[in-house]
């Protein structure tokens, strides 16, 4: 088949001979050549090059299955450079006089060769059609077991609780063996995730273990799209959901794929008692980090206004610099 680019031409082609035997009453070539003289302008036919002649030009066979105007026939024409014989063609007729004159395209594929899968590629597709656009690993059990902290000692408890959330829910499961293989994991710490429990889950990650093909659709979205999902209680009736995001960033800085930086996007969603919804994205990249907040009033909004230089330092303390932070007063997402 010819690329398409080659094969559709702006240049209208001319039939320069249409191939059929005058003198012969009923011959075939003769009834399609008086059918083709009944096929209105703008039709569009279905052809095939059955040949190239020595002087460059084609042997075209056209047809047309749409009744009322079934027919075949033969046409010589001079098609885009490049054609070869068993080419498919649409060509679509422009004038009839002073001759046939037609514009010609690459016909529609036809081929309708069945596409077998193997087992497993069909098992997963199953999967990841069961598990929706965003699948979550979910915690049945609060990170924390109580609210009452010093502020201050909040970020760090929340964060350390979230950092085992995500090793123990079992969707980075293949990376931590080879890790224990390596020598960088025990295996103590290998047994503790959910594809080798039965029973109850580690805290803050599941009270029943989900099985592996529970664990699949997430594993798979998070390996194609480089993204974690987990939604549960941050402690007793403070739900949270979190989603955690890799981008890599050279191709849109003209950078070589070598010294490509790992960006890093998450978001979080929750509702404290006193703030209301709070909807916070967060982007890092090269240590620094610029901070969205959305919230549900401009008194919201205000008092975490005025928070600003205290997150700042307490992120500058953490190696990160906190380049920007906008807070918008209006219905979070």
């Amino acid at each position: 088949m010819l690329p398409s680019s080659e094969l559709t031409s702006t240049r209208p082609i001319a039939a320069s001979a249409l191939l059929r035997g005058t003198a012969t009453v009923a011959d075939p070539r003769q009834d399609g050549a008086v059918r083709l003289d009944q096929i209105a302008v703008g039709k569009a036919l279905l052809a095939q090059v059955a040949s190239v002649l020595a002087d460059g030009s084609s042997l075209v066979r056209l047809s047309s299955a749409e009744p009322p105007a079934s027919f075949s026939a033969e046409l010589r024409m001079q098609l885009p450079a490049g054609s070869k014989a068993g080419d498919s063609l649409k060509l679509t007729l422009l004038t009839k006089t002073p001759q046939l004159t037609f514009g010609v395209s690459a016909a529609p594929s036809t081929d309708t060769t069945p596409t077998s899968l193997s087992s497993t590629a069909r098992m997963i597709d199953t999967l990841l059609q069961q598990a929706g656009q965003t699948p979550q690993a979910r915690g049945s059990s609060p990170l924390l077991t109580t609210a009452d902290t010093q502020a201050a000692q909040m970020p760090g408890r929340l964060a350390a609780a979230l950092h085992k959330a995500v090793e123990g829910s079992g969707v980075f499961y293949e990376a931590h063996l080879r890790q224990w293989a390596d020598g960088e994991r025990t295996l103590a710490q290998v047994r503790s995730e959910p594809q080798n429990q039965t029973g109850s889950g580690t805290q803050g990650i599941t009270q029943n273990a989900p099985s592996s093909a529970q664990l699949l659709p997430l594993q798979l979205d998070s390996l194609e799209q480089r993204r974690f999902a987990w939604k549960g209680e941050v402690w007793p009736g403070q739900d949270l959901q979190w989603e955690v995001v890799q981008q890599d960033t050279a191709q849109h800085a003209g950078r070589p794929a070598a010294q490509a930086a790992s960006v890093w996007q998450t978001v979080l969603q929750l509702e404290l008692p006193r703030l209301g919804r709070i909807s916070a994205r967060i982007r890092i990249e090269d240590q620094h980090a610029q901070l969205q907040l959305r919230v549900q009033d401009e008194q919201a909004a205000s008092e975490l206004k005025a928070q600003t230089a205290i997150l700042s330092d307490a992120m500058a303390a953490s190696g990160t610099a906190l380049d920007a932070m906008t807070v918008q007063g209006d219905e979070p997402d």
